[in-house]
């Protein structure tokens, strides 16, 4: 695609920080209820299922436990990450749909944004083994693989290819953009993990507290899903208007 706009334009990280927050803010119901239901069952069986495997000696069975239960959770990340970017990209381009909507425009193409992810963990892993900084120019570069993949309808190989072009020319601002998402969701973390922890302790159910802790894990992920999701959409759509030269009416036609 030829790029219509001068990369001198300001990508503005406050804006993107605010637009972020404005947007979850206004589709907050939506994005909580469809994350929660995807959740939801998923936080019961691991409360029903790993008291009996962390206190039992069936070493096996804990880890295909702990295996298969971080094989569903990466896969319930991408789809809530998938959604969230699909939607928000829609509603700030001025489309809003129901939510099944979104989700027969996702769950067709779960194979290959899940692909994508996978290639994208790949090259980052791969850097950040060499001296930590490939790795870090390598998260910049790929930030917006999975919105590119799932608003474009490109395959996963395109897909890091789309999001090397969109991110060329505002690298900074995009790593600056990534450190603020950090600092947002590091003391979210810390507080679900440790604090459901303490709430089990203080209650004196102490077997409890380590599954307490996964389900603050859990919650984490919750957040940083959905969070997440909307906030790479919002600089993946700040980038298609800087790099493409696209208004809300051109943006807008891609719905249509």
């Amino acid at each position: 695609m030829v790029e219509l706009a001068n990369d001198s334009q300001p990508f503005g990280i406050g804006r993107a920080v605010s637009d972020t927050f404005s947007t979850l803010l206004m589709n907050l119901s939506p994005f909580l209820g469809l994350t929660f239901l995807v959740y939801a069952p998923v936080v019961l069986v691991y409360c029903w299922i790993m008291p009996s495997l962390v206190n039992s000696s069936d070493e096996v069975g804990l880890i295909v436990g702990v295996v298969t239960g971080a094989l569903v959770f990466i896969v319930l990340n991408v789809f809530v990450a998938a959604f969230v970017a699909e939607a928000t990209f829609s509603v700030r381009a001025g489309r809003r749909h129901s939510v099944m909507h979104y989700v027969s425009r996702v769950l067709p193409r779960m194979p290959v944004i899940i692909l994508a992810l996978i290639l994208q963990i790949l090259i980052i892993s791969g850097g950040m083994l060499l001296l930590i900084v490939p790795g870090i120019l390598a998260l910049v570069i790929l930030f917006v693989t999975i919105p590119a993949c799932v608003v474009e309808r490109l395959g996963p190989v395109v897909a890091l290819k789309r999001s090397r072009t969109l991110t060329k020319g505002y690298r900074w601002p995009v790593f600056g953009f990534y450190l603020v998402l950090i600092v947002i969701n590091v003391p979210i973390a810390v507080v679900s993990e440790f604090g459901m922890e303490s709430v089990n302790s203080a209650l004196g159910l102490t077997d409890l507290a380590a599954l307490g802790m996964g389900a603050g894990q859990i919650l984490s992920n919750f957040f940083y899903a959905l969070f997440g999701g909307v906030a790479t959409a919002i600089v993946y759509k700040r980038l298609r208007e800087l790099k493409d030269g696209l208004g809300t009416e051109q943006l807008a036609s891609i719905f249509d």
